[in-house]
């Protein structure tokens, strides 16, 4: 699609649940 490797990342589970893994993983910019 034209983007530079970790431009975009597509997440696929329930609201709450991924993003709470998301928001506390050590590796994830905030």
């Amino acid at each position: 699609a034209g983007l530079p490797p970790g431009v975009l990342n597509v997440i696929s589970g329930f609201g709450p649940t991924a993003g709470a893994a998301l928001a506390s993983h050590m590796d994830v910019d905030k």
